[in-house]
């Protein structure tokens, strides 16, 4: 890989750069000033495909390496998708969570992250780059909770308004809805106030298949991720997250207008 790396680091006709499957494992080519300078000249990425694997080593790449060695040189990116690989089936994805810096990117216009774990350091990020940011995606994330790490959707959410995000567009939450059987295995859940809310679900998808639903997980330890049902419901009927995210699509709809 250090061949090929190299490689395409001299090569100065590419103008399009896509990794898959990209192994989180450090190459010497990465840590030449070479890389930093290709690494300035991109305004566009599409990295897709990074392997989520809860080993050794992993979680560090992506928290300590990734940033290190790609996003503390992307001075001019604009635009940077993000796609964690997922596994499993449709009520099981791979998260991880990853540091941005709040001084990386600072001309960013487009964010799309993938499969990925909601933490505070991408609020810290999105509020640091309120006045840049145009276009927001957050594709299959999921909230933790019960950790001391916990956050809701509705901090996602209040905390990106709070950045006073004038140039922001167009807001995208999308997540694969699992079904609502599935996160009752057990039938310990659907008592009578549950199956009242369940069927407020199933209504609301009817009506909306694009209706945003805000999932929580217990369990980041191996990086199997499963929608945790009683917190899902209970956030649902609180009714929070909905709040603060129509608050901040109220936000993006007065910033269309303004243009």
């Amino acid at each position: 890989m250090r061949d090929t790396w190299s490689a395409i680091v001299s090569n100065q006709t590419i103008r399009s750069l896509t990794v898959r499957s990209l192994p989180p494992n450090i190459t010497t080519t990465w840590c030449k000033p070479e890389w930093a300078i290709f690494i300035q000249i991109w305004g566009s990425w599409n990295s897709a495909g990074f392997p989520t694997i809860a080993m050794a080593g992993y979680r560090d790449f992506l928290s300590r390496h990734l940033k290190l060695l790609f996003l503390d040189h992307a001075a001019n990116l604009l635009s940077l998708d993000f796609v964690c690989t997922e596994y499993g089936d449709d009520s099981l994805v791979f998260g991880t969570k990853f540091a941005f810096g709040s001084a990386n990117m600072p001309r960013l216009r487009s964010l799309r992250l993938e499969n990925c774990f909601l933490d505070a350091a991408l609020i810290d990020f999105l509020q640091s780059h309120a006045s840049t940011l145009e276009t927001i995606s957050l594709i299959n994330f999921i909230a933790i909770t019960e950790t001391q790490q916990s956050l809701t959707w509705a901090a996602l959410f209040d905390g990106i308004a709070s950045g006073k995000p004038d140039a922001l567009r167009k807001l995208i939450v999308r997540t694969k809805k699992v079904p609502i059987e599935e996160l009752d295995p057990f039938n310990d859940l659907f008592d009578e106030n549950g199956l009242e809310t369940v069927r407020a679900i199933k209504q609301k998808l009817t009506e909306d298949e694009a209706y945003p639903l805000f999932y929580y997980t217990l369990d980041e330890k191996y990086g199997f991720v499963g929608v945790e049902g009683r917190t899902f419901l209970d956030n649902y009927t609180l009714g929070e997250d909905m709040a603060a995210y129509n608050r901040l699509m109220g936000i993006v709809s007065a910033n269309k207008i303004s243009i």
